[in-house]
């Protein structure tokens, strides 16, 4: 059985609380109801957003808490429960790019 969007995310999630995370970034999962969630990650300089709908859709951003500039805005139709992980893993590296400068 193929795991949905909102099922990737929260394991996603879960493994960034338990296993080795990448250093100093926080996730959060957060049920939006019956067809979206989203997990919010945390850095000591940057906020990001990882929205994702069962129908495929997901939004990926970051903002400096700085500034509050939108350092990454990406929309992304037609995803499939196996093309999330890499996004994810993208937006959280780039995260901590901005965290080291």
């Amino acid at each position: 059985m193929k795991a949905g969007l909102i099922d990737v995310l929260r394991s996603w999630c879960s493994e960034q609380e338990q296993g080795p995370t990448r250093e100093g970034i926080k996730a959060r999962f957060v049920e939006g109801g019956a067809e979206s969630a989203y997990a919010d990650l945390e850095s000591t300089l940057t906020l990001g957003r990882a929205s994702v709908w069962e129908n495929g859709l997901c939004d990926l951003e970051i903002l400096s808490i700085t500034t509050g500039q939108q350092l990454l805005y990406q929309h992304h139709e037609g995803l499939q429960g196996s093309s999330l992980v890499p996004l994810l893993d993208a937006l959280a590296n780039r995260m901590m790019k901005y965290r080291e400068g």
